[in-house]
């Protein structure tokens, strides 16, 4: 029950949101030294990675109605933090300092609702370049990648309006 009212599970997930009145605005390098200083322990986050149109989402869809995954399909950050990647030397000072602001984003992505829960991140499809980094997160995280043969893939783009300019 919240305010008197009893709620099924999603309404109650829902009043959990943080409203923004009040919210604290946290630069970027701040929140980095104090993840530095006080590190929260590691938790793993999963991945399942895929090409377009392989079936991902109904996987995660799937996946979500398990009570111990909290499921996060094609979160922003992370496509933002995979497209600088491939922009990025490696080896160079912008590396190291995109790998501390991936580390806090993945500590992000790691929070669930419950103790119980692990997070899974299902990130869009021209994100598969960060595998190997969410894997080196943690121990426990594990990833899979999803694909389909060619023949199924051109097929399933010539569907798509928006993507036939690809084909």
């Amino acid at each position: 029950a919240v305010d008197g009212y009893d709620l099924d599970e999603a309404s109650v997930a829902l009043a959990r949101e943080i409203p923004t009145t009040g919210s604290r605005v946290l630069p970027l390098d701040e929140a980095i030294r104090l993840l530095d200083r006080h590190p929260p322990p590691a938790k793993p986050v999963h991945g399942i990675f895929h090409v377009a149109f392989c079936g991902s989402t109904l996987i995660s869809r799937c996946l979500q109605e398990l009570d111990t995954a909290f499921v996060l399909k094609e979160p922003f950050p992370l496509h933002a933090m995979a497209e600088r990647r491939r922009k990025i030397i490696p080896g160079s000072p912008a590396e190291a300092t995109w790998r501390r602001q991936f580390r806090l984003l993945l500590r992000l992505l790691s929070r669930t609702h419950r103790p119980q829960q692990t997070a899974i991140v299902k990130p869009t499809d021209a994100s598969t370049n960060l595998m190997c980094e969410l894997l080196e997160h943690h121990p426990g995280s594990r990833a899979v990648f999803l694909h389909v043969g060619i023949e199924e893939f051109m097929l399933a783009l010539l569907g798509d309006r928006e993507r036939m300019g690809f084909v």
